[in-house]
């Protein structure tokens, strides 16, 4: 199995040989001592071919039992170091083998919560203080926008002074003929 998935039936024409079994020999695990949870973690192992067939093989990482599989091309009698790299997600003490060589163990640690250069703080607790700082900043904003959208109430009105009146006209008196008195 490839993955999940089994890997693809060899084909063999009618009347032919079948080839060889390739004999693979393993050695020189390389396994660190210990990582982090997260971390992109190299492994190795040389494998020699003293088979008499070349080609394409797969060669199988065993993680705490799941079995995980890095094809590999190489030649007769010759070695090839092949390379697993791989990340753990829980921390604590992992095992690690490759075809037949025995198991080793890693040590995995727990990820370092991850600090700011200035602060100190973790990014959690900052975007919990940046959470709060905006809710805040919103309760306040909408009691502004409540005060200040009251309508102020309208001010008395000033009373108008007084239109002049027009002067009445006075009644223009004509003139009264002149009696003569003889």
């Amino acid at each position: 199995m490839v993955g999940g998935k089994p890997l693809p039936a060899a084909k063999v024409k009618a009347g032919a040989a079948t080839p060889a079994a390739a004999s693979l020999i393993y050695s020189n695990l390389q396994v660190p001592n210990n990582t982090t949870v997260g971390t992109a973690t190299t492994f190795t192992v040389d494998v020699r071919n003293n088979g008499t067939v070349s080609g394409d093989f797969y060669i199988p990482f065993i993680v705490d039992g799941v079995y995980y599989y890095i094809k590999s091309t190489i030649a007769t009698a010759a070695t090839q170091t092949v390379t697993f790299v791989y990340s753990f997600a829980a921390a604590g003490a992992h095992s690690v083998a490759a075809g037949t060589q025995p198991s080793k163990t890693i040590t995995v640690a727990a990820a370092a919560a991850t600090t700011t250069n200035n602060t100190g703080y973790d990014a959690a607790t900052l975007g919990i203080v940046a959470a709060v700082l905006l809710v805040v900043g919103l309760v306040i904003g909408f009691f502004l926008a409540k005060m200040l959208g009251k309508k102020p109430e309208e001010p008395a009105e000033e009373p108008k002074p007084e239109e002049e009146k027009p002067e009445e006209e006075k009644p223009v008196e004509e003139p009264k003929p002149e009696v003569k008195k003889e």
